[in-house]
């Protein structure tokens, strides 16, 4: 077997390892929480957006097209920014497991 298969069937021994912890589904559950809460925010925005420009009422400018892209971005950055968060938060569980189980976390440290 080459280097670099031996290599891909480690990463998928070491990812099924990481699905048996509770605390990567939990991350998961977290992760799918962060883009139901990202594209309600984005979807009721645009919806907020077409009713200011159906009624006259509410006195709103409608956004332009450079408008939605700029919030778009920035929604996607505020995303990535909370992803980088959580992964500075799996690397802190890790390190704490470490010193609290130093021979049991060996085997069932998360990447």
């Amino acid at each position: 077997m080459s280097n670099w298969r031996r290599e891909l069937a480690e990463e998928f021994r070491d990812l099924g390892r990481a699905l048996t912890s509770p605390r990567t589904w939990v991350l998961l559950a977290v992760l799918a929480l962060m883009a139901l809460l990202f594209y309600f925010a984005v979807r009721g925005a645009l919806r907020y957006d077409r009713l200011a420009a159906i009624t006259s009422s509410l006195n709103c400018r409608i956004l332009s097209n450079d408008k939605i892209v700029a919030m778009t971005y920035m929604a996607l950055f505020i995303t990535l920014s909370s992803l980088l968060c959580i992964g500075n938060l799996v690397n802190y569980l890790n390190d704490a497991a470490k010193l609290r189980f130093p021979k049991e976390t060996q085997q069932t440290r998360i990447r």
